[in-house]
């Protein structure tokens, strides 16, 4: 491997997790031609979600079921191959997954230190694009920062965080990035809720 810095952390189970985006400079999954890039390209990846491609390195892209100790682990199949990868690598990721790991739990460690997190939120539900940074981090609490799987570009470590959290603003290189249509409309719209059914209730 030529260059360390394409390694942005490590998975529990010892493979590296490289960025969401390839050595092709597109999204590895979902490319999209940007800018003089015309001719997006995505990578090859087995059932686990893993390549050795380009650098001689067996490494995950995106949050990959094999993490865990699961039968997947012991099947030598070309994504390509099997009919639920090869249609979708998000729902092939996350199909995999025992049931009782559906929370928040860590995966991984980042190459700053910091833990990170599965696909799930600790309410049981996926990672939402205006729940995470630019950085596809998340502010636990005033001292508590990590990294989150998440089923958009990217994917995994997209900047060391926290970063800001910007609305209505995609990556160019991908046709699955994150996009925030409005963070600032969440509690106003519960809120309204919450005093439509007051009144309702009292008048």
């Amino acid at each position: 491997m030529p260059n360390p810095n394409s390694i942005v952390g490590y998975a529990l189970n010892g493979v590296f997790f490289f960025s969401g985006s390839s050595h092709y400079g597109y999204d590895a999954f979902f490319p999209k031609a940007f800018g003089t890039r015309n001719s997006p390209q995505k990578i090859d990846v087995d059932v686990c979600l893993g390549t050795a491609d380009n650098y001689n390195t067996y490494r995950y892209h995106m949050f990959s079921p094999c993490i865990y100790d699961i039968a997947l682990r012991g099947v030598a199949k070309d994504c390509a191959s099997d009919a639920v990868c090869s249609r979708d690598v998000r729902n092939h990721s996350i199909a995999n997954i025992p049931d009782q790991l559906r929370t928040q739990d860590p995966v991984g460690l980042a190459k700053d230190g910091r833990v990170i997190y599965g696909p799930y939120r600790s309410d049981g539900n996926l990672w939402q694009p205006c729940d995470v940074d630019i950085c596809n981090g998340v502010k636990f609490s005033r001292l508590v920062y990590g990294y989150v799987s998440t089923m958009f570009h990217p994917y995994i470590v997209g900047c060391w965080g926290p970063g800001n959290r910007p609305v209505k603003r995609t990556a160019s290189c991908s046709t699955n990035g994150r996009y925030c249509a409005d963070a600032a409309t969440t509690v106003p719209t519960l809120m309204a809720s919450i005093v439509a059914l007051t009144a309702a209730f009292f008048y």
